[in-house]
């Protein structure tokens, strides 16, 4: 769902999978900004360092940003930091949006 007011668009999610992490701020929100849609997450970044042994959480903050495409859909990437932990770094990963019937 998008809406636009004062000079400013914003797409909310409203549909898709439910996270799996509890800390991500469900539905996520990006801003129209120029060519491409973006959007800023704050969350605590769930590490896995074995089987048995205890998730480590630490923050981190993840930027996406989505490009409109000729078919429809949004494509971009997602860059994540994490802070602190046996995770520290980053991730990188594409990302895709697809509406309604486009899949």
């Amino acid at each position: 769902m998008t809406s636009c007011s004062a000079g400013k668009c914003v797409a909310t999610a409203t549909d898709g999978p439910a996270p799996k992490n509890p800390t991500l701020t469900t539905p996520s929100h990006c801003t129209w900004v120029g060519v491409r849609w973006v959007g800023h997450f704050g969350f605590q970044w769930d590490c896995s360092t074995g089987e048995g042994v205890p998730k480590v959480w630490a923050p981190a903050k993840s930027w996406a940003f989505y490009t409109p495409q000729a078919d429809g859909t949004l494509r971009g990437s997602w860059h994540t930091d994490i802070s602190t932990g046996p995770c520290r770094g980053s991730v990188e990963m594409p990302v895709a949006a697809f509406a309604a019937g486009l899949r």
